[in-house]
């Protein structure tokens, strides 16, 4: 886990419609929730193989309809640290919005895959199990 704005995608993610930004500590703390469920969200990074990479690939730019076909391949992926392959995540503590974006990252560079792929509701619930 770390901080939410670590992320390159936090800015975008943040602005999604059914995301608050709230503020404690007088404004020193700020956490990112998800207004359906008034759930807070972090953010995560994981690095996968090329193959991996390309199964997350396919998750995230399929179709609604799709989404279960896209998650059977992802059961058994493992992070690999030493990949250049990174996922990026957003995840509500409830696991009822997720945001995800695969980049390419070779040192200091990085270089988005795919755009950012959002899940809500039932939909994030069956892609958080790839996680757990």
């Amino acid at each position: 886990m770390s901080k939410f704005y670590a992320l390159k995608m936090a800015q975008e993610v943040a602005s999604h419609p059914m995301i608050s930004q709230q503020d404690h500590l007088f404004g020193l703390i700020h956490d990112v929730v998800y207004k359906p469920t008034d759930s807070k969200v972090e953010s995560y990074s994981n690095y996968y193989t090329e193959e991996d990479a390309r199964l997350f690939k396919n998750l995230i730019e399929s179709k609604d309809n799709d989404l279960n076909v896209s998650l059977n391949p992802l059961e058994n992926v493992m992070c690999n640290s030493k990949s250049m392959f990174r996922l990026d995540l957003c995840v509500s503590h409830d696991s009822r919005f997720i945001a995800m974006q695969l980049n390419h990252v070779n040192g200091d560079d990085i270089t988005h895959i795919t755009p950012i792929r959002y899940f809500e509701g039932e939909d994030a619930l069956a892609v958080n199990e790839i996680f757990n």
